[in-house]
């Protein structure tokens, strides 16, 4: 094969050896739809399919309590993973999010802690990387994944298991709420999904707020959990993206 023919992994670059599905297949497991898919290497594929089961488990755990405000299909989601919860149990552990919660705070149902060794950030980033290729169809040197500003108004880190602090955590709650705020008053459009059978959009979907220094992709699990993430704009990305959004 020439080497100009060889297919270059959508995140780093290296020879591909296989197709990623972004997102994971995990997530759509009880759903007819398909999947976009992007060439990848080894590391950044197979060798994560452990920590998609975790993460995506992750989700669905921390909405349990919560599944007579959910939709249809994300009820069905859970449903049907819940018989796999026993797998990733030691990396997606059922938690209370608080430490000391006063007594108006004893009823919160439990959330997921997941492991340090699940790099949710990485993960959001990888799962990113795949969505601007798909866009360009092609692996771009450029664009430096591991240093780019992510954030979730959903996500606290935590130590342990054992939760977080009721006082140290109402700081971060305010200013994830204030950056919140901002980021929904950004104008959003919206992405692309599967083809020919999309997504379920209450699972997951994705849009762009396209800016004169950045282009912000916006990540919706189950329609609750909000990732962001800032990539570095230039005229042919921004080009890819509306062109991809424009079908």
């Amino acid at each position: 094969m020439n080497k100009g023919n060889i297919k270059k992994c959508y995140y780093c670059g290296l020879e591909a050896t296989s197709k990623e599905h972004a997102p994971p297949k995990e997530l759509f497991k009880y759903f007819q739809c398909d999947s976009i898919t992007v060439p990848s290497c080894d590391n950044h594929n197979g060798k994560k399919s452990g920590r998609d089961q975790a993460i995506i488990h992750g989700y669905f755990i921390s909405l349990l309590g919560y599944q007579e405000n959910l939709e249809p299909a994300v009820r069905k989601a859970i449903l049907g993973a819940m018989n796999g919860f026993k797998y990733t149990k030691k990396v997606a552990i059922q938690a209370y999010l608080f430490r000391n919660p006063p007594d108006y705070l004893q009823g919160l149902p439990k959330i997921a802690y997941l492991t340090k060794e699940n790099k949710i950030h990485e993960w959001i980033k990888q799962l990113t990387a795949a969505i601007i290729f798909d866009a360009t169809k092609k692996y771009d040197p450029s664009i430096h994944w591991e240093n780019l500003q992510i954030f979730s108004p959903n996500w606290v880190s935590a130590q342990s298991a054992q939760g977080i602090d009721l006082d140290k955590a109402k700081g971060l709650f305010n200013k994830q709420k204030q950056e919140k705020i901002k980021l929904d008053n950004l104008h959003w459009q919206n992405g692309w999904s599967a083809h020919p059978k999309p997504y379920p959009p209450d699972i997951y979907r994705f849009c762009f707020h396209i800016g004169n220094e950045n282009i912000l992709l916006r990540h919706i699990f189950c329609n609750m959990f909000f990732w962001h993430i800032w990539l570095p704009n230039n005229k042919e990305l921004e080009n890819s993206i509306l062109k991809k959004i424009k079908g």
